[in-house]
């Protein structure tokens, strides 16, 4: 019994970790397309100005 209860506990642990990796990962897909969108827009406005992307 007490195995089991021990076992659940590592479950519960193991849930909470992967959540946290999720959300993290989460949180740097979000700041690497801001980054990309935000290359993108300087690359656009280099381009209409006639010059060269960076």
């Amino acid at each position: 019994m007490k195995a089991e209860l021990e076992i659940e506990l590592l479950h519960e642990k193991i849930d909470q970790l992967r959540e946290r990796e999720v959300l993290k990962l989460t949180e740097a897909v979000r700041m690497l397309t801001e980054l990309l969108e935000q290359s993108a827009s300087g690359a656009r406005e280099s381009d209409a100005e006639g010059g060269r992307p960076s």
